[in-house]
């Protein structure tokens, strides 16, 4: 009985902090958003308006009814997603000795991406539906889309818990150039990293069913993109993504309270960039 108390009390406390993940993304100067609407446009503009050539480079498959999946993921690739904890330091500092209290709030904040980004993917796919008539796959996409994304989110916040950074501004960002080179090409791999990372963390919750399929004998992908993969997909993808976020952020939130002596001295000192 006690797990399943303790678990009821993680959830009140993480929606009891989304109230003020929501106030802190939509406060100027509105780093989360900006970040995500310009990665959700370049998605757009490289899916419907690239040569095909740099689209065959950029995706592998270019099916209509996949395009939800893929502005989804590429809306959540970028420093929100990974850097999580430097942007956020007075609630930060108040729960590095609490590995529990640090969990909720790493969850709050991915879940508040999640809340942003998923509606957005849902919309398209029924703008999709309603041209292409293809509702049946883009039903199972859209189970897809609202559920594989949070395995990304739960295992890219590691990058964020290791090797944190301040929100500074470019102009003074680029005037580390001759001076603090090498913290300055930290930041730059760290902004980055996660438009490889963040995808391919995602991509983990893929391989049991690809497995899966393969055992089963159906069509590879590069064969075949139809509702039976997708929904064999999903079936397996969903679950094994929920046990990754969650997975994910625990461990992400005992780092942090074992790190929480060298973070602590970081996420006070934002001159340390």
């Amino acid at each position: 009985m006690v797990r399943p108390v303790q678990r009821d009390e993680d959830r009140r406390q993480i929606i009891a902090l989304l109230p003020g993940e929501f106030r802190r993304i939509f406060h100027p100067p509105f780093e989360v958003l900006v970040c995500l609407v310009a990665n959700g446009l370049l998605a757009a503009v490289l899916w419907y308006y690239s040569p095909i050539e740099l689209v065959n480079l950029v995706f592998t498959f270019h099916i209509s009814f996949l395009f939800p999946t893929v502005l989804a993921t590429w809306m959540l690739a970028d420093v929100p997603a990974t850097n999580q904890l430097a942007p956020d330091p007075a609630h930060v500092l108040d729960r590095l000795d609490d590995p529990t209290s640090i969990t909720e709030l790493l969850r709050a904040k991915q879940i508040a991406l999640w809340l942003l980004t998923t509606p957005v993917a849902l919309i398209v796919a029924v703008l999709i539906g309603a041209v292409d008539h293809l509702w049946l796959s883009l039903a199972m996409t859209a189970i897809w889309v609202a559920i594989v994304p949070l395995a990304g989110l739960g295992l890219s916040c590691f990058v964020g818990v290791r090797w944190p950074y301040h929100p500074i501004p470019l102009k003074a960002r680029w005037a580390q150039i001759h001076g603090e080179r090498r913290r300055l090409l930290r930041w730059g791999v760290l902004v980055l990293v996660p438009y490889v990372l963040v995808p391919a963390l995602g991509a983990i919750a893929l391989i049991p069913p690809g497995i899966a399929w393969e055992i089963a004998g159906g069509p590879t992908l590069s064969k075949a993109v139809d509702n039976v993969s997708i929904l064999f997909g999903a079936c397996v993808s969903i679950p094994v993504s929920i046990l990754l976020f969650r997975w994910g952020t625990r461990r992400a939130g005992r780092l942090a309270h074992e790190r929480r002596d060298r973070l602590r001295a970081y996420l006070s000192d934002p001159s340390l960039g």
